[in-house]
């Protein structure tokens, strides 16, 4: 049990300092740094909390768990930048695309960088157009022309009743 306590302090002790890293590194070449997962994670947990061990019904602790990008993509905006390097926490890729053409930057002209997650192939469609030109790379799409990911889809839709994505994949 403790060697499991150490590992998972060290884990979050190697986050942050790669964290850190990022922040001080994208600071220094002066890019618009959007990699705030680090309080969705937060409200998530705190969402968690309240929900298990305190009992608020799950519905009033949902605003902790759905981020505003708002301030962070004004501070873009104002910047004018080229780019966009986007790291928002998995899911939450459709709602910043959506805040993204609200303030008009797709018409601006600013192009999206980030993981794939941020276009995930369940987020994807409903983002329309803002997203054509988006440069993401990621490790698995559920539409792979493979043998290999056709079974896999097949058989986990068949367990699950829905889609894989790159979570089951990872958790495979």
């Amino acid at each position: 049990m403790l060697t499991i306590l150490f590992d998972r302090i060290a884990y979050g002790m190697l986050l942050f300092v790669v964290a850190c890293g990022l922040a001080v590194t994208l600071g220094l070449m002066n890019f618009v740094n959007l990699a705030h997962g680090a309080f969705a994670m937060a409200g998530r947990y705190i969402t968690v909390v309240l929900v298990n061990r305190m009992g608020l019904p799950f519905l009033a602790s949902l605003p902790l768990a759905n981020p505003d990008f708002a301030p962070f993509l004004q501070r873009a905006a104002d910047a004018k930048p080229d780019a966009l390097f986007i790291f928002v926490p998995s899911g939450q890729g459709g709602t910043f695309v959506k805040q993204f053409v609200e303030r008009g930057m797709d018409k601006a002209g600013i192009k999206l960088i980030g993981p794939g997650d941020v276009t995930d192939d369940d987020l994807l469609p409903n983002m329309g157009d803002a997203v054509i030109g988006a440069v993401t790379a990621h490790m698995y799409s559920a539409s792979h022309p493979s043998k290999m990911n056709k079974d896999y889809v097949a058989a986990f839709e068949k367990a699950y009743n829905f889609r894989p994505n790159f979570m089951s994949v990872g958790g495979y």
